[in-house]
């Protein structure tokens, strides 16, 4: 197997069990905090897809971030998705929507699609 259909699968599988997760998934689920120090859906949710706009759009391209590029901070209320290293506390005091973050996510993976559809070897 040559490594663009490698790459291809392995973002599939993520996708698929992306999917899965956020499937009939309520706003409280969404947001809901569990005790200690375990992140909320929505944080986890978020950092998985901006995750994948910064490798994809900023390294790999040398683009900007799709969350920036197109403003979905103003969309989803969220100021900024943290960096490496950075806290995700504030994900147990907001109240997101999820409808909000699949848009972007639809929009990142959309983007990702756009940029291996590209590849050649």
């Amino acid at each position: 197997m040559e490594i663009f259909e490698y790459i291809r699968r392995q973002i599939t599988a993520m996708r698929s069990t992306a999917e899965m997760t956020m499937r009939d998934i309520t706003v409280e689920q969404f947001n809901w905090a569990p005790p200690g120090t375990m992140n909320t859906i929505s944080a986890t949710f978020i950092h998985l897809t901006s995750v994948e706009d910064h490798f994809v759009q900023g390294i790999l391209q040398e683009k900007p971030r799709i969350w920036d590029a197109q403003g979905w901070s103003e969309k989803t209320g969220v100021k900024k998705t943290p960096d490496i290293g950075e806290s995700w506390d504030e994900f147990k005091h907001l109240h997101l929507q999820p409808a909000n973050f699949l848009e972007y996510q639809n929009a990142v993976w959309t983007a990702t699609d756009n940029y291996l559809t590209n590849l050649t070897n």
